[in-house]
């Protein structure tokens, strides 16, 4: 013998939910849906409890701003329910879960804060060049010489090919 339960859904109303149009009965689940969503903060869970699709929520949210803003205030009931465990929780045995309350709800005085400064040679600002790389083969080729004469190159054992040196460490 079938339970009683809802009843089928008729062709036009599976019509419409297979190209996303839900013939939405607020008043039918919402209250039930927001009540359950206030409490576990979970939508599939919330969704359960009252024998709706998570599509029939979503659809709603999007295009009803009233149900949108319930939904809102339902979720931040559900933030404050969990703040409210874990800080008895952090009060009778968990420090590490007290830091990231701490972190939470006062970041200004408990976040890890993070400051890179870079500076140059004796704290001086860094000094920068734009250069401007003429690759041409006349170019190219100057560059060589450039560097050949500050002593960047020296030749390879056993190779004709000249290896870069470093320019603050000539090697001999």
């Amino acid at each position: 013998m079938r339970k009683p339960g809802p009843k089928p859904a008729t062709v036009a109303e599976r019509q419409r939910k297979a190209n996303g149009q839900f013939a939405i009965q607020k008043s039918d689940w919402t209250e039930g849906f927001l009540a359950a969503y206030g409490e576990n903060g979970n939508i599939r869970a919330s969704c359960r409890a009252v024998d709706i699709g998570r599509r029939e929520v979503d659809f709603l949210r999007d295009n009803d701003p009233e149900f949108a803003a319930a939904f809102e205030i339902a979720r931040e009931d559900s933030i404050e329910h969990l703040e409210h465990i874990g800080r008895k929780r952090a009060e009778a045995s968990s420090d590490v879960l007290l830091i990231f309350l701490l972190k939470s709800l006062r970041p200004e005085v408990y976040r890890e804060t993070i400051r890179n400064e870079f500076t140059g040679k004796d704290g001086k600002p860094i000094q920068h060049e734009v250069v401007t790389l003429d690759l041409t083969s006349e170019g190219l080729a100057r560059a060589w010489i450039i560097l050949r004469d500050a002593g960047a190159f020296r030749l390879g054992t056993g190779s004709n090919q000249p290896e870069m040196e470093s320019l603050d460490n000539p090697q001999p």
